[in-house]
Protein backbone atom coordinates (compact mmCIF):
# COMPACT_ATOMS: atom_id res chain seq x y z
CA UNK A 1 0.00 0.00 0.00
CA UNK A 2 1.29 3.06 -1.15
CA UNK A 3 1.78 5.81 2.03
CA UNK A 4 1.93 8.92 -0.79
CA UNK A 5 -1.56 7.65 -1.53
CA UNK A 6 -2.58 7.22 1.82
CA UNK A 7 -1.64 10.45 3.28
CA UNK A 8 -3.81 12.34 -0.41
CA UNK A 9 -6.74 10.55 0.94
CA UNK A 10 -6.45 11.41 4.43
CA UNK A 11 -5.37 15.27 3.10
CA UNK A 12 -8.74 15.18 1.26
CA UNK A 13 -10.94 14.09 4.08
CA UNK A 14 -9.55 16.49 6.65
CA UNK A 15 -7.06 19.23 4.88
CA UNK A 16 -6.04 20.69 8.38
CA UNK A 17 -3.51 17.32 8.47
CA UNK A 18 -1.61 18.22 5.72
CA UNK A 19 1.96 18.98 6.33
CA UNK A 20 1.58 17.34 9.83
CA UNK A 21 3.63 14.84 11.69
CA UNK A 22 2.96 11.21 10.30
CA UNK A 23 4.23 7.83 11.53
CA UNK A 24 2.93 4.65 9.40
CA UNK A 25 2.66 1.12 11.15
CA UNK A 26 2.52 -1.35 7.84
CA UNK A 27 3.07 -4.53 9.53
CA UNK A 28 -0.67 -4.84 10.43
CA UNK A 29 -2.07 -8.35 8.65
CA UNK A 30 -5.85 -6.50 7.91
CA UNK A 31 -4.62 -2.68 7.91
CA UNK A 32 -2.26 -0.58 6.80
CA UNK A 33 -1.91 2.54 9.80
CA UNK A 34 -0.82 6.30 9.80
CA UNK A 35 -0.80 8.04 12.64
CA UNK A 36 -0.98 11.38 12.34
CA UNK A 37 -1.66 14.71 14.01
CA UNK A 38 -4.32 12.97 16.91
CA UNK A 39 -5.93 10.75 14.24
CA UNK A 40 -5.55 7.14 13.34
CA UNK A 41 -6.51 6.35 9.90
CA UNK A 42 -6.64 2.79 9.42
CA UNK A 43 -6.76 1.21 5.65
CA UNK A 44 -8.23 -2.15 5.11
CA UNK A 45 -5.97 -4.24 2.89
CA UNK A 46 -8.59 -6.39 1.22
CA UNK A 47 -12.23 -6.34 0.67
CA UNK A 48 -12.57 -9.11 3.55
CA UNK A 49 -10.69 -6.35 5.69
CA UNK A 50 -13.19 -3.63 5.30
CA UNK A 51 -16.33 -5.86 5.85
CA UNK A 52 -14.63 -6.87 9.07
CA UNK A 53 -13.88 -3.12 9.59
CA UNK A 54 -17.54 -2.31 9.40
CA UNK A 55 -18.50 -5.28 11.58
CA UNK A 56 -15.67 -3.67 14.13
CA UNK A 57 -17.81 -0.45 13.92
CA UNK A 58 -20.78 -1.67 14.77
CA UNK A 59 -19.83 -4.02 18.02
CA UNK A 60 -17.98 -0.56 18.89
CA UNK A 61 -21.25 1.67 18.96
CA UNK A 62 -22.58 -1.32 21.10
CA UNK A 63 -19.68 -1.92 23.52
CA UNK A 64 -20.01 1.94 23.83
CA UNK A 65 -23.41 1.31 25.84
CA UNK A 66 -21.93 -1.95 27.68
CA UNK A 67 -18.27 -1.15 28.66
CA UNK A 68 -17.02 2.10 31.03
CA UNK A 69 -13.62 1.44 28.97
CA UNK A 70 -12.29 4.03 26.73
CA UNK A 71 -12.11 2.19 23.35
CA UNK A 72 -12.29 3.72 19.58
CA UNK A 73 -15.59 5.31 17.91
CA UNK A 74 -15.45 5.17 14.39
CA UNK A 75 -17.92 4.82 11.08
CA UNK A 76 -17.01 2.62 8.21
CA UNK A 77 -19.14 3.67 5.09
CA UNK A 78 -17.77 2.89 0.86
CA UNK A 79 -17.54 6.57 0.60
CA UNK A 80 -13.81 6.37 1.07
CA UNK A 81 -10.97 3.70 1.89
CA UNK A 82 -10.39 4.39 5.12
CA UNK A 83 -11.45 4.90 8.70
CA UNK A 84 -10.25 7.11 11.58
CA UNK A 85 -10.97 8.11 15.21
CA UNK A 86 -9.45 9.94 17.65
CA UNK A 87 -5.87 8.59 18.88
CA UNK A 88 -7.17 7.30 22.46
CA UNK A 89 -5.09 8.72 26.31
CA UNK A 90 -2.30 6.56 27.74
CA UNK A 91 0.54 4.56 26.24
CA UNK A 92 0.77 0.88 26.30
CA UNK A 93 1.92 -0.97 29.84
CA UNK A 94 4.13 -3.65 29.17
CA UNK A 95 5.28 -6.54 31.32
CA UNK A 96 8.68 -5.29 32.34
CA UNK A 97 7.07 -1.93 33.61
CA UNK A 98 4.01 -3.18 34.73
CA UNK A 99 5.94 -5.15 37.34
CA UNK A 100 8.57 -2.41 38.24
CA UNK A 101 4.93 -0.63 39.54
CA UNK A 102 4.31 -0.94 43.52
CA UNK A 103 1.98 -3.58 44.39
CA UNK A 104 -0.97 -1.20 44.91
CA UNK A 105 -0.01 0.22 40.73
CA UNK A 106 -0.13 -3.62 40.09
CA UNK A 107 -4.00 -3.94 41.49
CA UNK A 108 -4.92 -0.52 40.39
CA UNK A 109 -4.64 -1.65 36.71
CA UNK A 110 -5.78 -5.59 37.28
CA UNK A 111 -8.99 -3.82 38.76
CA UNK A 112 -9.88 -1.92 35.60
CA UNK A 113 -8.78 -4.90 33.49
CA UNK A 114 -10.98 -7.25 35.41
CA UNK A 115 -13.91 -4.16 34.51
CA UNK A 116 -13.33 -4.13 31.36
CA UNK A 117 -13.29 -8.34 30.90
CA UNK A 118 -16.66 -8.33 33.20
CA UNK A 119 -18.31 -5.28 31.49
CA UNK A 120 -17.28 -7.13 27.52
CA UNK A 121 -18.16 -10.69 28.29
CA UNK A 122 -21.48 -9.78 30.02
CA UNK A 123 -22.84 -7.57 26.67
CA UNK A 124 -26.99 -9.45 26.53
CA UNK A 125 -26.17 -11.90 23.59
CA UNK A 126 -29.77 -10.65 22.29
CA UNK A 127 -28.00 -6.71 21.87
CA UNK A 128 -24.98 -8.54 20.11
CA UNK A 129 -27.08 -10.27 17.73
CA UNK A 130 -29.40 -6.78 16.99
CA UNK A 131 -25.69 -5.08 16.27
CA UNK A 132 -25.31 -7.74 13.30
CA UNK A 133 -23.38 -10.64 15.38
CA UNK A 134 -24.63 -13.60 13.77
CA UNK A 135 -26.00 -15.98 16.78
CA UNK A 136 -23.35 -17.94 18.99
CA UNK A 137 -22.13 -21.05 17.42
CA UNK A 138 -21.99 -24.20 19.73
CA UNK A 139 -18.56 -24.49 20.52
CA UNK A 140 -17.38 -27.93 20.22
CA UNK A 141 -18.04 -30.78 23.01
CA UNK A 142 -15.23 -33.14 21.85
CA UNK A 143 -11.73 -33.68 22.61
CA UNK A 144 -11.87 -34.87 18.37
CA UNK A 145 -10.60 -30.88 17.51
CA UNK A 146 -7.49 -30.88 19.81
CA UNK A 147 -6.64 -34.44 19.48
CA UNK A 148 -6.43 -33.52 15.40
CA UNK A 149 -4.51 -30.59 17.02
CA UNK A 150 -1.73 -32.69 18.63
CA UNK A 151 -1.89 -34.92 15.96
CA UNK A 152 -0.22 -32.08 13.35
CA UNK A 153 2.42 -31.33 16.51
CA UNK A 154 3.57 -34.44 16.83
CA UNK A 155 4.06 -34.91 12.93
CA UNK A 156 5.22 -31.04 12.35
CA UNK A 157 7.18 -29.65 15.35
CA UNK A 158 8.29 -32.86 17.54
CA UNK A 159 11.07 -33.55 14.83
CA UNK A 160 12.07 -30.18 16.01
CA UNK A 161 12.05 -30.56 19.73
CA UNK A 162 13.69 -32.06 22.74
CA UNK A 163 12.34 -34.99 24.92
CA UNK A 164 11.43 -32.63 27.46
CA UNK A 165 9.65 -30.26 25.34
CA UNK A 166 7.90 -33.39 23.45
CA UNK A 167 6.62 -33.84 27.31
CA UNK A 168 5.60 -30.73 28.01
CA UNK A 169 3.21 -31.00 24.89
CA UNK A 170 1.87 -34.66 25.82
CA UNK A 171 1.28 -32.91 29.71
CA UNK A 172 -0.57 -30.49 28.38
CA UNK A 173 -2.89 -32.21 26.22
CA UNK A 174 -3.53 -34.85 28.23
CA UNK A 175 -6.53 -33.45 30.66
CA UNK A 176 -7.91 -32.14 27.53
CA UNK A 177 -8.07 -35.77 25.82
CA UNK A 178 -9.09 -37.48 28.93
CA UNK A 179 -11.65 -35.68 29.95
CA UNK A 180 -10.65 -33.86 33.23
CA UNK A 181 -10.03 -30.25 31.34
CA UNK A 182 -13.64 -29.65 29.74
CA UNK A 183 -13.00 -27.01 26.51
CA UNK A 184 -16.87 -26.43 26.34
CA UNK A 185 -17.59 -23.02 27.36
CA UNK A 186 -20.43 -20.26 27.21
CA UNK A 187 -19.72 -17.97 24.17
CA UNK A 188 -19.75 -14.33 25.11
CA UNK A 189 -18.14 -11.36 23.18
CA UNK A 190 -14.50 -11.18 23.82
CA UNK A 191 -12.18 -9.32 22.49
CA UNK A 192 -9.77 -11.99 20.93
CA UNK A 193 -6.61 -9.86 21.08
CA UNK A 194 -5.63 -8.78 24.16
CA UNK A 195 -1.76 -8.24 24.06
CA UNK A 196 -0.08 -5.85 25.86
CA UNK A 197 0.17 -2.85 23.15
CA UNK A 198 -3.32 -2.82 22.85
CA UNK A 199 -3.90 -1.64 26.54
CA UNK A 200 -2.92 1.75 27.36
CA UNK A 201 -2.78 3.35 30.58
CA UNK A 202 -1.61 6.41 32.31
CA UNK A 203 1.36 7.36 34.28
CA UNK A 204 -1.02 6.32 37.24
CA UNK A 205 -1.59 2.67 35.82
CA UNK A 206 -4.71 3.47 35.59
CA UNK A 207 -5.89 1.91 32.26
CA UNK A 208 -7.05 4.56 29.75
CA UNK A 209 -8.39 2.61 26.65
CA UNK A 210 -8.25 -0.41 25.00
CA UNK A 211 -7.35 -0.97 21.40
CA UNK A 212 -8.32 -3.20 18.23
CA UNK A 213 -11.22 -4.94 18.55
CA UNK A 214 -10.82 -6.30 14.48
CA UNK A 215 -10.68 -9.91 15.82
CA UNK A 216 -13.62 -8.91 18.24
CA UNK A 217 -16.50 -11.26 18.21
CA UNK A 218 -18.34 -14.83 20.25
CA UNK A 219 -15.57 -16.66 21.83
CA UNK A 220 -14.34 -18.52 24.85
CA UNK A 221 -13.88 -15.91 27.74
CA UNK A 222 -10.94 -17.69 28.69
CA UNK A 223 -9.32 -16.80 25.42
CA UNK A 224 -9.04 -13.05 26.80
CA UNK A 225 -7.87 -14.51 29.72
CA UNK A 226 -5.07 -16.70 28.15
CA UNK A 227 -3.64 -13.71 26.32
CA UNK A 228 -3.17 -11.66 29.31
CA UNK A 229 -1.55 -14.94 30.97
CA UNK A 230 0.84 -14.54 27.63
CA UNK A 231 1.43 -11.16 28.48
CA UNK A 232 1.51 -10.23 31.82
CA UNK A 233 1.14 -13.84 33.69
CA UNK A 234 -0.58 -15.82 35.77
CA UNK A 235 0.29 -14.11 39.00
CA UNK A 236 -0.56 -10.83 37.70
CA UNK A 237 -4.06 -12.13 36.40
CA UNK A 238 -4.44 -13.77 39.85
CA UNK A 239 -4.78 -9.94 40.85
CA UNK A 240 -7.83 -9.27 38.72
CA UNK A 241 -9.85 -12.29 40.52
CA UNK A 242 -11.33 -10.32 43.13
CA UNK A 243 -12.90 -7.90 40.37
CA UNK A 244 -13.91 -10.53 37.96
CA UNK A 245 -14.49 -13.86 39.86
CA UNK A 246 -15.21 -15.73 36.77
CA UNK A 247 -11.83 -15.89 35.69
CA UNK A 248 -11.33 -18.58 38.84
CA UNK A 249 -13.93 -20.68 36.96
CA UNK A 250 -12.26 -20.68 33.49
CA UNK A 251 -8.24 -20.26 34.43
CA UNK A 252 -7.52 -23.67 33.42
CA UNK A 253 -8.76 -23.68 30.24
CA UNK A 254 -7.06 -20.00 29.91
CA UNK A 255 -3.59 -21.71 30.93
CA UNK A 256 -4.38 -24.38 28.36
CA UNK A 257 -4.80 -21.39 25.73
CA UNK A 258 -1.84 -19.48 26.90
CA UNK A 259 0.54 -22.52 26.33
CA UNK A 260 -1.48 -23.08 23.00
CA UNK A 261 -1.37 -20.15 21.44
CA UNK A 262 2.66 -20.39 21.35
CA UNK A 263 2.65 -24.00 19.83
CA UNK A 264 0.07 -22.60 17.00
CA UNK A 265 2.60 -19.52 16.23
CA UNK A 266 5.43 -22.25 16.01
CA UNK A 267 3.09 -24.51 13.36
CA UNK A 268 2.75 -21.26 11.09
CA UNK A 269 6.62 -20.79 11.08
CA UNK A 270 7.30 -24.41 10.13
CA UNK A 271 4.73 -24.33 7.29
CA UNK A 272 5.07 -20.77 5.96
CA UNK A 273 9.22 -20.82 6.73
CA UNK A 274 8.48 -17.30 8.16
CA UNK A 275 11.06 -17.11 11.16
CA UNK A 276 8.92 -14.00 12.75
CA UNK A 277 5.96 -16.88 14.15
CA UNK A 278 9.01 -18.20 15.81
CA UNK A 279 9.91 -14.87 17.58
CA UNK A 280 6.73 -13.84 18.74
CA UNK A 281 6.71 -15.17 21.88
CA UNK A 282 9.50 -13.81 22.76
CA UNK A 283 9.07 -11.03 25.55
CA UNK A 284 5.93 -12.94 26.50
CA UNK A 285 5.38 -14.07 30.27
CA UNK A 286 6.47 -17.15 31.28
CA UNK A 287 4.93 -17.49 34.31
CA UNK A 288 1.79 -19.81 33.82
CA UNK A 289 1.58 -22.66 35.78
CA UNK A 290 -0.11 -26.58 34.78
CA UNK A 291 -3.18 -28.06 35.08
CA UNK A 292 -4.06 -29.01 37.96
CA UNK A 293 -1.62 -26.54 39.78
CA UNK A 294 -3.29 -23.82 42.91
CA UNK A 295 -3.96 -20.64 41.78
CA UNK A 296 -0.65 -18.57 41.48
CA UNK A 297 0.12 -16.82 44.07
CA UNK A 298 1.09 -12.92 44.51
CA UNK A 299 5.13 -12.47 44.78
CA UNK A 300 6.34 -13.07 48.06
CA UNK A 301 6.83 -10.21 50.54
CA UNK A 302 3.12 -9.38 49.21
CA UNK A 303 0.05 -9.50 51.08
Amino acid sequence: MDIADCLTHIYDWNPSLAGQPFRADPYGLNNFVIIIGDWVCRFPRSDESRARLREEANLLALIHRYVNTTVPDFTADDVRPFVAYRLLPGRPLYRHELLRLPPAAQDRFAADLAAFLRDLHTVPSDALTAAGLPPAPSPPRSPALWRDHLAAIRAELFPHLWADQQAAIEDLFAPVLDGRLDMTYQPALIHNDLAAYHLLADPNSVLTGVLDFGEAGWGDPAADTAALISGYGESFVARMIAGYPAIAAHLERARFRAAYIELEWALKGVRTTDPAWFLVHLGRARDSRPFGAALSPRPPGES
